[in-house]
């Protein structure tokens, strides 16, 4: 998988094109004879490729980020969920996954800060002081302890 860089957001352009999104759809779906939730320019059916070509990858260039798919929002989701320590199911229940292992697998990512903060954590309670010399675990580790014998 690609590292990307970190990317300055500005979440205001992003909430200014949303409302934007929100007007123009309302008025679609006014001037629809279909019940379409997010009918075309015609009132047809949207074509996903067309939606993302029209919408999504104008709006990642006027806020000045990388190009997103309709799949990244489906990522995002469940690795949001999963660092914010709701079940796997609740995201797979969201996202309409049949099974809980493609939730895990391909949907939640581990995020770095929190692999980080997670290793502060143990570190913390299993006690070790990680200096230039190393960790030290003399005095945390007693004789007899499974990890001894």
């Amino acid at each position: 998988m690609k590292k990307l860089k970190p990317q300055k957001v500005d979440w205001a352009q992003i909430e200014r094109f949303l409302q934007s999104a929100e007007k123009k759809l309302a008025s679609a779906h006014k001037s629809s004879d279909d019940s379409l939730v997010f009918p075309s320019r015609n009132g047809t059916h949207l074509r996903r490729g067309n939606l993302h070509k029209r919408s999504l990858l104008p709006a990642c260039a006027r806020a000045e980020l990388r190009r997103f798919s309709w799949h990244d929002f489906r990522r995002t989701h469940a690795t949001l969920l999963s660092d914010m320590g709701e079940p796997l199911k609740t995201a797979q229940a969201q996202l309409g996954q049949a099974s809980l292992s493609t939730t895990a697998e391909i949907y939640a990512q581990a995020v770095p800060a929190s692999q980080r903060a997670a290793l502060v954590r143990l570190e913390e309670t299993v006690g070790l002081l990680v200096d230039p010399s190393g960790p030290k675990i003399e005095g945390v580790i007693q004789k007899g302890n499974l990890l001894m014998q």
